[in-house]
């Protein structure tokens, strides 16, 4: 009786020493899959930069240069393939280590990484592109990603390092046997919803991101210099820094939000911003609408990764991001060469 006295106290104390690491942990998960975002979103969804420069160097149409930016951004989402298994990797990690209302809190953080590496990068581009031109621009950007793999050290599964008797072993088992794949893709084909929201952003998301692929040459054309580009450019990708915050922070502080609402209202609000941009004349108007066709952008990015948790659980969240990421990266490659 003593001994299992003894054996309950000492598990007791690993629980409380376990639960402690993992509090700790997540903070470092969470800065992890901050600059992970910054990284790759701040890169695969801002190559627009470097389209002057490959047009001038092959000569070729704009829309076959159009595939650069299409397919790099396509293959963010594609599931498995490039930078979407990064992408994957750091919001998963968050739905481990975050739960409730913080869940949605760090979502929305990682999406405002995304912004904030989408201020960033393009002035780094552009400068790394004036001293070292376009290829060694790649090659410097090539290095810094590899740093993820570092960022990524400290995302291990909450599960490594508890300690489990036999029988909870079986039952955690069998809970992971019963949530297997074929489980989870026939539970997502069941749920409309989830199948409405892969629909709309099938047709939505794509369209915002290749409206960016030739941004700077329809700035061009509005008469403005590259220093005006640049700066107008900066109002686009804070737009999508702030957008990218909106979705937890409406969720934190009005609760009985709808998680298909937010962006179905931004989505008006980016169709809204088409349909005045072309005929913007001021640097205040066109500085106005780019901020607001970032939000759109922004929201629209969190939502990929929010709203799929919210409606097909954290069980199902790998295998229905999976297929979301997958569609909306196809999607995003075949509209780069539509919108040129």
């Amino acid at each position: 009786m003593n001994r299992n006295i003894n054996l309950n106290i000492s598990s007791s104390d690993e629980e409380v020493k376990n639960a402690k690491n993992v509090s700790c942990r997540r903070w470092f998960v969470l800065a992890s899959g901050y600059f992970v975002m910054f990284l790759i979103t701040g890169f695969a969804f801002n190559v627009s930069i470097l389209i002057p420069e490959l047009l001038h160097t092959f000569e070729r149409s704009k829309a076959e240069t159009a595939l650069v930016q299409a397919i790099t951004a396509g293959m963010t989402y594609a599931a498995g393939l490039g930078f979407s298994a990064t992408f994957i990797s750091a919001t998963t990690s968050i739905g481990e280590y975050f739960n409730g209302k913080s869940k949605l809190m760090a979502l929305a953080f990682l999406s405002f990484g995304s912004g904030c590496g989408g201020i960033v990068i393009p002035f780094i581009l552009n400068a790394l592109m004036d001293e070292f031109g376009w290829r060694g621009s790649l090659l410097i950007m090539g290095g810094l990603m590899a740093h993820m793999v570092c960022l990524f050290a400290v995302c291990k599964p909450v599960s490594i390092g508890i300690s489990q008797n036999k029988e909870s072993n079986s039952e955690e088992n069998s809970k992971q046997g019963s949530f297997s794949f074929t489980y989870s893709l026939k539970s997502l084909v069941a749920n409309k919803v989830y199948i409405l929201l892969v629909i709309a952003m099938c047709f939505t998301l794509p369209v915002v991101i290749s409206s960016k692929i030739f941004i700077l040459d329809f700035l061009m054309t509005q008469g403005f210099n590259s220093d005006a580009q640049m700066k107008l450019y900066l109002c686009l990708q804070m737009g999508t820094a702030l957008g990218g915050m909106v979705p937890g922070l409406l969720k934190k502080y009005i609760p009985h939000t709808s998680v298909l609402s937010i962006p179905a209202f931004f989505t008006i609000v980016g169709t809204t911003v088409y349909a005045f941009l072309p005929t913007a004349e001021t640097y205040a108007h066109h500085a106005l609408l780019l901020v607001c066709l970032g939000l759109t952008l922004g929201v629209g990015i969190t939502t990929v990764s929010m709203t799929t948790m919210k409606l097909v659980g954290l069980q199902s969240y790998t295998v229905g991001l999976g297929i979301l990421m997958t569609l909306i990266g196809i999607s995003n490659s075949i509209g780069g060469p539509i919108a040129a």
